[in-house]
């Protein structure tokens, strides 16, 4: 038999998951065995929540157990991550749909990506939105849940005022900020420095220089994330710096 508050407990959270279409009649104890087992393994992991009594916070873990397969913990241990980070856990009478409707905003935001390089060519500036496009997709189909963009790089070499205040505004509400430093191009400097000034997560990638080749003297050479030579790198080099970052945002990233 269960004690008052744990009986409680249960019957708050079956009938709000109900009340979500979370689960039905027809759902077996089996079922609901396993998602409070996949509940119980997330707050065994984390001493903090092993220490939080809110029932609150115990039900949205329920919600996002029935919402994610037995297999598939990526949104549940999203969940968590954002949990923690925020401190929720330290909050006291937590509503449970209210949490609930946070977080899926949060979380099915745009993630956005923005970068910065010298104008070479046209043809050169599509070889990098290429690479770039195809980074950002291969890393979204094996994350779908991951709502990835980025910005196509603009191809002027001579920005009008107008440009430089979209530049300027894309660089504030990205998420994300890349920039080819290889020329140490004076635009493409200072658009790294707004966007340090802003908060950004920087990748600083600049080409590979040939042998004997002196590179360009920057004060961001400390900053550099990594070095390339022709499409195939690019692309490689953009997927793995674009995951590390998102992982350093606390996304769950496969």
């Amino acid at each position: 038999m269960f004690d008052k508050g744990l009986f409680t407990i249960l019957i708050r959270a079956l009938t709000f998951l109900a009340d979500h279409h979370l689960i039905a009649e027809a759902d077996t104890i089996k079922s609901l065995k396993q998602k409070l087992a996949i509940v119980n393994t997330v707050y065994s992991q984390e001493p903090r929540l092993k220490a939080c009594n809110e029932i609150g916070l115990l039900i949205a873990f329920l919600h996002y157990a029935f919402k994610s397969g037995n297999d598939d913990l990526v949104l549940i241990c999203a969940f968590k991550n954002w949990v923690l980070r925020n401190h929720i856990d330290e909050i006291k009478e937590v509503d449970a749909g209210s949490l609930i409707d946070v977080f899926n905003k949060v979380h099915g935001s745009q993630i956005k990506i923005f970068m910065a390089m010298p104008y070479y060519s046209d043809q050169e500036v599509n070889s990098y939105n290429k690479a770039l496009g195809k980074a950002v997709e291969t890393i979204k189909q094996a994350n779908p849940r991951l709502n990835l963009i980025y910005h196509p790089i603009m191809r002027n070499h001579s920005p009008t005022h107008d440009m430089i205040t979209d530049i300027l505004n894309k660089i504030q509400t990205c998420d994300i900020f890349i920039a080819d430093i290889t020329d140490n191009n004076a635009n493409v400097l200072y658009e790294y420095g707004y966007a340090r000034g802003n908060i950004k997560p920087c990748i600083l990638l600049r080409k590979k220089l040939a042998a004997g080749q002196q590179p360009v003297k920057s004060d961001y050479a400390n900053d550099l994330r990594f070095e390339f030579e022709g499409d195939y790198e690019l692309e490689s080099h953009l997927k793995t710096e674009v995951e590390s970052v998102l992982k350093h945002m606390n996304f769950e990233i496969q």
